[in-house]
Formats: structure tokens, C-alpha cells, sequence
């Protein structure tokens, strides 16, 4: 119940300026929940340690956004680390850096240290609307933070779940520190390349999705 209490009461703190930040788009459907692709059909969301004024090692993109009628009202999601953490030095995958971890946290929700595989925590709670809005803080942690820790891109490999749901497809969120554009964007295709595709059913559904969504930008 405490849990129940303290994510109702971080959904009226919610940031709704999200047009402008990376978001994360989920819903339910058929008993299970179901991350979208991004505007490029990929399930990998960027963003940059440091951005929107964080220090350099912290940022609390993307947002998670559930439409009203993406899920039903009072709706718990929450998170699991599915595969290790992910490094990208700006042209190969390659060894996480000695020392270097990055740590997911919303207070007084959770905190985890991404390691292995393992569980996340409960973190947002659908509004009566059945719509979420939630952000999570990510920091890269290692010897030289927050300004001077190895430059690359860090993935954390995650699915989502609910007491209500089963868990979502897997999905890599996908944070820069340092790399120049060029860099970035080949390591997000790349990371797009290790995440595996829905069932076929999905995927046409996806397909019309998107499809919908560009025809109304």
C-alpha cells in the first residue's frame, strides 16, 4: 500500500513538457504490455548525459508515456534488467570500463545498480485516464565523475512489467557521454540490430501504428 501511495503522489509531480524530450511510448493490449518503436521503427531511445542541464553524468530521459487509454486507471509498470550493461566506445561494442556502472533510481521508489540480469522495481502508477507520464534518473557512476569518465554511449537493456500485465518486448535505452553525433547514431543502429523483434502479429500492429502516427505529424 505504501508503494501504491507514494507513486499516486509522484504522478501529480510528473513532468508534461514531454514534446520536447525523447519519450518512451508503452500500452497494453490482448493482457500484456507492449513497448512502440521509435519514429525510426527501432526499440532503442537515446539521449545525452547531461542534457536539459543535468551534470554530465546524469539525465532523466526518456520518458515513459502511456496515452490516456493505454492502460487501465491505477495501473502499476515497473521495470527488469534483462542483459548486462552496454558499451559502446564510438565504433564497436566493447568492455564496460573498469569501475564504470550506470544506476536507475526515482526516490523513494528504488535504486539498481545495473550489473547482470535483474530486477528493476515498481516506478509509475496510470492515471485515472489510464495514462502515465514518469521519468527515471540515470547516472553514470566511475572513477572522474561526473565530468571526466570514459566517453562512449551506455545501454541498459530493459523490459517492462506489471502486476496487471505480462512483461513487455525488450528495449534498450541508450545514453551518450561525449560521443560526437556521428558516433551516437551508429551505435544506436547497432544496438538496434541486438534487440530481438516482437512475434509477427506485433509487428504488423506496429506497422500500422506507426504508419497512423506519421500520417498525423
Amino acid at each position: 500500500m505504501r508503494s501504491v501511495l507514494a507513486l499516486a503522489a509522484l504522478s501529480a509531480l510528473t513532468c508534461s513538457a514531454g514534446a520536447q524530450h525523447s519519450e518512451l511510448v508503452f500500452e497494453a493490449d490482448g493482457g500484456e504490455l507492449h513497448v512502440l518503436p521509435n519514429a525510426d521503427g527501432q526499440f532503442v531511445y537515446a539521449a545525452d548525459f547531461g542534457d536539459k542541464g543535468f551534470p554530465a553524468n546524469q539525465i532523466d530521459h526518456p520518458e515513459f508515456v502511456a496515452e490516456p487509454g493505454g492502460l487501465n486507471p491505477g495501473d502499476l509498470i515497473g521495470f527488469d534488467v534483462v542483459h548486462s550493461l552496454l558499451y559502446w566506445n564510438g565504433s564497436a561494442f566493447d568492455t564496460v570500463p573498469t569501475g564504470e556502472s550506470v544506476n536507475i533510481s526515482l526516490f523513494p521508489l528504488g535504486s539498481v545498480d545495473v550489473g547482470g540480469p535483474q530486477p528493476g522495481f515498481l516506478f509509475a502508477q496510470a492515471g485515472p485516464d489510464g495514462s502515465v507520464n514518469q521519468h527515471l534518473r540515470f547516472t553514470l557512476n566511475g572513477p572522474g565523475a561526473p565530468n571526466n569518465l570514459a566517453l562512449g554511449a551506455y545501454g541498459l537493456w530493459l523490459h517492462l512489467r506489471s502486476p496487471s500485465y505480462s512483461p513487455s518486448n525488450e528495449f534498450i535505452i541508450l545514453e551518450n557521454y561525449g560521443l560526437s553525433e556521428e558516433e551516437f547514431h551508429a551505435g544506436i543502429d547497432a544496438a538496434a540490430q541486438l534487440v530481438p523483434e516482437p512475434v509477427s502479429a506485433w509487428l504488423l500492429l506496429l506497422a500500422g501504428v506507426t504508419a497512423a502516427a506519421r500520417r498525423r505529424s
